[in-house]
C-alpha cells in the first residue's frame, strides 16, 4: 500500500528496488519536498543506487536521529534538502561522487557535528548551504579544483574569488580573503575571537549571527557590510 511521506513515520529506509506490474526498478531519487516537515521519523538510510536528493526532501524533518550517511553514487543534494533536521546527533558523510551542494542543503542541522570533509568531486556550493550546524573542523579533499582549506583554516574557501562561505568554531580566516558570504559563521557560538584580514572587502549578511565574539576590528578596506 502506498504511504504518503507526510503521514510515514518511525525509520525511513529507502531501497535500492521498488517492483511494478512484475518488474524491478532501481530507485536513483528521492523526489522534490517528498517527505518535508514530518517529524515523526526517528532514522534514515539511504541506499547505494540513489544518484539525487530533491530540493526539500528532508527539509524540516525534526525527528531523525544519528549521523548522516550520503552514498557514494549520490552526485546532487538539493536546495533546503536536510535544512532545519536538528535531530541529527553524528557526523555528516559526504559520499565521494557529490557534485553539487544546493542553497540551504544542510542549514539549521544544529546536530552535526565532529568533522565535515568536502570530496574532490564538489564543484558547487550554493550559499547558507551549512550555515547554523556545529562541525569541528572542516577539511576539503586537496584535489578539489574549486574549493579549498588553505593552511589548515577549517574553512570551505571558493578559490577563483577568494570568498569564505563557510567556516566553524575554529576557523583562522586566511591572510587573502576578499569577501565572507552570507551566514558563513552563523551559528558558531563558540567562536571568540575573529581576526579580519587587510584584503577583506565584504562581509555578507548574517555572517558572524551568533557567535559569541567578544571583541572585533573592522579593516579600513572594508566596502560593504
Amino acid at each position: 500500500t502506498h504511504v504518503d511521506g507526510y503521514e510515514a513515520a518511525g525509520e525511513v529506509i529507502i531501497p535500492e528496488k521498488v517492483s511494478y506490474e512484475g518488474k524491478d526498478y532501481a530507485v536513483t531519487a528521492v523526489g522534490e519536498y517528498a517527505f518535508m516537515y514530518n517529524f515523526a521519523f526517528t532514522k534514515l538510510s539511504l541506499p547505494n543506487t540513489l544518484t539525487r536528493i530533491g530540493d526539500g526532501a528532508f527539509g524540516g524533518c525534526g525527528g531523525f536521529t544519528g549521523d548522516l550517511v550520503i552514498p557514494n553514487a549520490v552526485t546532487y543534494i538539493g536546495y533546503g534538502a536536510f535544512s532545519y533536521c536538528t535531530g541529527f546527533e553524528g557526523e555528516l558523510q559526504l559520499g565521494n561522487a557529490v557534485a553539487t551542494i544546493g542553497d540551504m542543503a544542510f542549514s539549521g542541522c544544529s546536530g552535526l557535528t565532529g568533522t565535515l570533509n568536502i570530496p574532490a568531486s564538489v564543484k558547487e556550493i550554493g550559499g547558507s548551504s551549512f550555515s547554523g550546524t556545529q562541525f569541528n573542523a572542516i577539511v576539503i579533499d586537496p584535489a578539489n579544483t574549486v574549493y579549498a582549506s588553505r593552511n589548515n583554516c577549517n574553512a570551505i574557501i571558493e578559490t577563483a574569488s577568494n570568498t569564505l562561505l563557510a567556516g566553524c568554531n575554529i576557523t583562522i580566516i586566511p591572510d587573502n580573503i576578499a569577501a565572507i558570504a552570507q551566514y558563513a559563521f552563523c551559528g558558531c557560538e563558540e567562536l571568540v575571537e575573529v581576526n579580519l584580514p587587510a584584503t577583506l572587502k565584504s562581509i555578507g549578511a548574517y555572517a558572524f549571527q551568533g557567535c559569541g565574539i567578544e571583541k572585533i576590528t573592522i579593516p579600513e578596506g572594508i566596502t560593504t557590510i
